[in-house]
């Protein structure tokens, strides 16, 4: 495809359609613009669940999801995302857009059906807020406090980890095998064992923000990991983002969106260490 172009073919109008952990169900929404110069597309939910389509005829008398529960703004779930169409997606047809009105949300993930969950629970009468059963966001002390002593956290397939300062990935697996979703955070917090996050085969998302320990040995592989679909790498070692964005970089045209930002050498590292003011770090 040109630059102008996404890497994986998508245009407006297109519907796509892709199966949600939420729903227990396949889910659809409608690609309403395309950015060319920010490099975004703007995504409109569709209000439907069920069986696989094959086709936009599969969906019925398909309409826009709109959100009236107090969480959504009273508005469509309408959002622009970055323009790379995730692999787990499939474009099953088109449609004439169903709104044409630009939106101005931005979010990093493609909506895979929890605002239909959430509009659904409110429209039945449930009037608290949803949380997804298989997500669990916590504190680095409390991850090794409650979650990895030697017990497998089974069902737990996204997991937020803020505010670490060492986490041994390896522990890590062993007590979720089941991810699909992980995000690690810190502040010059340190992984160890980076490579055993291969050991996740149904990995599709992970995000590791201003956390080092990791070389280019430690770099996920498509081999192992199969079904990743994005990549957001923040403030990490630049042999380690060298290697992640030269890995992965030719498997964008696949579904497979990959930011990599704020390599840091060795020297800006130490520097923040000891605080003293770093040198820029390489983009």
């Amino acid at each position: 495809m040109g630059r102008d172009q996404p890497p994986r073919p998508v245009a407006v109008g297109d519907v796509v359609a892709v199966y949600s952990a939420a729903l227990g169900a396949w889910t659809a929404s409608q690609v309403t613009g395309i950015d060319a110069v920010a490099k975004r597309v703007a995504v409109l939910e569709l209000d439907w669940s069920g069986p696989e389509p094959a086709a936009v005829a599969d969906l019925g008398d398909v309409q826009p999801l709109r959100l009236t529960h107090p969480w959504g703004g009273n508005k469509l779930s309408h959002c622009n995302h970055g323009w790379v169409l995730p692999r787990s997606f499939t474009v099953i047809g088109s449609l004439l857009p169903l709104v044409t009105e630009p939106s101005s949300a931005y979010s990093s993930i493609w909506g895979r059906g929890e605002q239909l969950v959430r509009q659904r629970r409110w429209d039945s009468g449930n009037r608290e807020d949803w949380k997804p059963p298989y997500a669990l966001a916590c504190t680095a002390e409390e991850l090794a406090a409650e979650h990895t002593r030697g017990v497998v956290q089974v069902g737990v397939e996204h997991l937020t980890v803020r505010g670490i300062t060492r986490l041994d990935c390896a522990r890590l697996v062993a007590a979720f095998p089941d991810l699909t979703r992980l995000s690690l955070s810190g502040e010059l917090g340190t992984l160890t064992s980076a490579a055993a996050l291969n050991r996740l085969p149904r990995l599709q998302g992970l995000a590791i923000f201003e956390l080092f320990g990791m070389d280019a040995s430690d770099c996920l592989l498509p081999r192992h990991v199969p079904q990743v679909e994005d990549v957001w790498l923040t403030s990490i070692p630049a042999d380690y983002a060298a290697a992640m964005h030269r890995t992965w970089r030719p498997h964008v045209r696949h579904g497979v969106q990959l930011n990599v930002y704020g390599a840091r050498d060795p020297e800006w590292v130490a520097a923040i260490a000891a605080g003293s003011p770093p040198r820029r770090g390489r983009p």
